[in-house]
C-alpha cells in the first residue's frame, strides 16, 4: 500500500479508502513494471527488476517487453 490506514468507525467509509490506496498501489507498481520493461531496458531486459513487482504486475511487464520486441 502507498500509505498506512488505521481502521475507522464507520466501516464503509473505511472499505471505500482500503480500495482507493490498493487501487493507487497497483497502478504504482504497474507503472514499475513498465518502466522496468520498456524504458530503462529496452532491449535487454534484466529479470531481476521483475522480482521486487507483484507477479500480475511483473507479467503484464513481460508482456509489454514481449510485444515491442515482436513490433521492432
Amino acid at each position: 500500500m502507498t500509505q498506512p490506514l488505521l481502521p475507522k468507525e464507520q466501516i464503509e467509509l473505511w472499505l471505500l479508502e482500503l480500495e482507493d490506496i490498493m487501487k493507487e498501489s497497483v497502478k504504482r507498481e504497474c507503472r514499475t513494471a513498465a518502466k522496468n520493461a520498456l524504458i530503462d531496458n529496452m532491449l535487454e531486459l534484466d529479470l531481476d527488476n521483475f522480482l521486487k513487482c507483484p507477479a500480475q504486475c511483473a507479467l503484464m511487464g513481460l508482456q509489454m517487453y514481449w510485444t515491442f520486441n515482436s513490433e521492432t
